[in-house]
């Protein structure tokens, strides 16, 4: 009786106890991308350098390039605005003194005119005329004054545009100076020191410029050739006073070479057993 409640017992737990299932862990997909071996370069900015995908390196490259390229652009467009700038300066300025010649020879023309006439009333006989018509003579002279006060007038409008027409092409030139110093200013370095100064007129003489001709230039690109100048001139002195250097020639020698050139005296032991093998085996 004992036996059979032991066994009921033990079924009894058996039964109770859960069954144990071996959970296997897997890992989980994530969305997250992986770096293939391979896949990376090298990419310097500045003193840094960064691993990347090549992908952006050669998207970086793209953009640098185009960077660049706009840069070269811009740089190219702001030259070709400058010089469009110039020759319509230019060109207006010389509408202005075709203008101005021609107001002038109508001016000097009309003054020509003028003595012409006045010419003709000094060669009258004035004593006759008024002996003969003094109403005449009056009407005469008057003309005559006329006349006299029309030149006096057209000289004086004369020296008044001539007075003008240069103190404006005066302005015209420092403006024109000022914008050239400008520009040197930006485009050679240290334009306006002493130092560069003197280098540049030194230039200019070896050149045939004069001094005055150097300091009235109001085109830069002159300047700017003298300066490429003075910078080749620079450099081809600096290296014909630069001292060459001694090379001596390098002798080199090898070490069956070093052992044949020794005496036999002046040998090791061992060197003289390695010279006398080589002798054998040339027999």
């Amino acid at each position: 009786m004992e036996e059979l409640e032991q066994t009921a017992t033990a079924d009894s737990e058996d039964q109770a106890q859960p069954e144990i299932v071996d959970e296997q862990v897997t890992d989980t997909p994530t969305d997250e991308p992986t770096q293939v071996e391979g896949d990376e370069e090298d990419y310097e900015l500045g003193d840094d350098k960064y691993r990347v995908p090549k992908t952006l390196k050669a998207h970086i490259d793209e953009l640098k390039a185009g960077n660049l390229r706009n840069e070269d652009y811009t740089q190219k467009t702001q030259t070709v605005a400058e010089q469009r700038k110039a020759l319509e300066a230019e060109r207006q300025e010389f509408v202005q003194r075709q203008q101005f010649h021609q107001q002038h020879l109508d001016k000097v023309a009309e003054v020509r005119a003028i003595d012409r006439q006045l010419e003709q009333y000094q060669k009258l006989d004035w004593n006759a005329i008024t002996d003969a018509d003094p109403v005449q003579a009056m009407k005469l002279e008057r003309q005559m004054r006329e006349l006299q006060t029309q030149r006096d007038g057209t000289v004086r409008e004369l020296n008044e545009t001539v007075t003008r027409a240069t103190t404006e092409q005066q302005q015209a030139t420092a403006r024109q100076l000022m914008a050239a110093r400008e520009q040197l200013a930006r485009d050679i370095k240290g334009f306006g020191s002493p130092e560069v100064t003197k280098a540049l007129t030194e230039t200019g003489k070896a050149f045939g410029y004069k001094p005055e001709e150097l300091a009235n230039v109001n085109d830069p690109r002159a300047i700017k050739l003298l300066h490429e100048a003075y910078l080749y001139r620079k450099l081809v002195a600096e290296k014909k006073e630069s001292p060459k250097p001694d090379v001596k020639p390098i002798t080199r020698i090898g070490g069956a070479a070093a052992t044949a050139q020794k005496s036999p005296s002046d040998m090791t032991d061992k060197e003289f057993a390695a010279w006398r093998k080589r002798q054998i085996a040339q027999r």
